[in-house]
């Protein structure tokens, strides 16, 4: 099953899915990105930092840190995991092909999905994925924020798949 959380910044997208984490049962692997100073920080599961760059940094710069570290990643985590977190799937990653290209191979797959896909014109992923005809796309905002972790787990629980 896949899952697209969107929603306004700030509204608890990615403490949702720490709250998954916190209750799903099996393997997770995948990545949080966490702003730190002026700019940002790419995580493992373990919180464990990957790599940073500065928001101000070439974009070129930050494509390839997402194309070898981001792409790494996957590879590391993809055979044990039965859930791959993505948090957040965005604008940064626009020149990041190869970053790109494996995100769609792993939302291809027989894999879980919970990630957060921005929702606005020009972001390749929510281009790409917004239509999705496997994926469920979940709008947080006020009024399911403190309920939705409990459908989230229900959907990943399902062995229909």
């Amino acid at each position: 099953m896949i899952i697209f959380l969107t929603g306004e910044k700030g509204i608890g997208k990615s403490t949702i899915i720490k709250q998954v984490l916190n209750d799903y049962p099996k393997k997770s692997g995948g990545f949080f990105t966490t702003k730190k100073d002026e700019g940002i920080e790419f995580k493992n599961l373990e919180n464990e930092v990957m790599f940073y760059f500065n928001l101000t940094d070439d974009p070129m710069l930050i494509a390839e840190k997402f194309d070898k570290y981001g792409v790494e990643q996957f590879l590391e985590i993809y055979d044990d995991a039965e859930l791959i977190v993505m948090d957040e799937l965005g604008f940064l990653e626009r020149k990041a092909t190869k970053f790109q290209s494996a995100v769609m191979n792993i939302v291809n797959s027989n894999k879980n999905v919970l990630a957060v896909l921005k929702s606005y014109k020009n972001n390749f992923f929510y281009e790409n994925l917004k239509d999705f005809k496997h994926a469920t796309i979940l709008e947080i905002n006020l009024e399911n924020r403190n309920k939705i972790t409990k459908r989230i787990l229900e959907i990943l629980n399902d062995e229909k798949k």
